[in-house]
């Protein structure tokens, strides 16, 4: 699998993942500009994308979606129900009903790929998290969750790069200049995940074929984004404290604006 962190954060996210002949966009939520020049710079035409997933309706995982759909003729489109009546992107007009599919709680197939589709908790209805297996590889991706449900462990475990929410500082979040209520949805089990939230989950999970971690949709205001050493330091605090042996592992703080890296797997 080749893999590519294209934006990460609450201004926009968006992963590319090729596997064999299926070159897939896990989420838009940047301007067009933006998302076709940064899959340019890799040598991606976006004419040529086979799939597209939307996590949820918010406008920083959809933004490019109608651009995408009007644009690229044999584009299959995945998300919820919920997800596609709810998305003010114009993307629910009826010419475009055999374009997409519904998804809920299911594993998908592609060829040589297979894809969990994992349903996670937050202020958007219908939002989902994926996991992605290729033979002996795995991916995960998930952002935009109060919390991971215990029982999708067994799914998580041992992937070789995980692509994991680590939002706010706690700390940080309730001594911002938020509204209270604003601290307490973000804070709240339809949410998003703390560091702390984050590290529990890792720590959990990782195992001998983890190679990469990125620490993805990191709030700026709330969260060490210009300090990401700090980021880190908590989560090396909690894997720590749970005997979780690191030191093979590579850690990548999303980035806000502009691309994270290319992965391999």
């Amino acid at each position: 699998m080749r893999i590519i962190v294209l934006a990460s954060g609450s201004n926009g996210n968006s992963t590319y993942i090729e596997s064999g002949n299926n070159k897939m966009l896990f989420d838009c939520g940047i301007t067009f500009k933006s998302l076709n020049e940064r899959l340019s710079s890799f040598g991606i035409d976006y004419h040529d994308l086979t799939h597209l997933f939307l996590s949820h309706s918010h406008i920083d995982h959809v933004r490019s979606a109608k651009k995408i759909v009007n644009d690229v003729s044999g584009i299959k489109v995945y998300c919820t129900e919920y997800t596609r009546f709810q998305s003010k992107t114009g993307i629910e007009e009826e010419k475009y009903d055999e374009k997409f599919n519904y998804v809920i709680d299911e594993v998908l197939k592609f060829d040589n790929l297979e894809i969990k589709i994992l349903p996670l908790h937050h202020d958007a209805i219908g939002t989902i998290g994926y996991v992605l297996n290729e033979e002996n590889k795995k991916a995960v991706l998930i952002t935009d969750t109060g919390y991971v449900d215990k029982t999708y462990i067994k799914y998580l475990s041992n992937a070789d790069i995980y692509i994991l929410e680590s939002n706010y500082d706690t700390e940080m979040l309730y001594s911002s200049e938020r509204p209270l209520e604003l601290k307490n949805r973000i804070a709240g089990d339809h949410g998003h995940l703390s560091n702390t939230d984050s590290a529990i989950i890792l720590a959990n999970s990782i195992g001998v074929n983890t190679k990469y971690v990125v620490y993805a949709h990191i709030s700026e205001d709330c969260n060490f984004y210009t300090l990401p050493e700090l980021i880190k330091k908590s989560h090396i605090e909690v894997y720590d404290e749970y005997g979780i042996d690191y030191s093979k592992i590579e850690f990548f703080t999303g980035n806000r604006n502009g691309v994270t890296g290319e992965f391999k797997i």
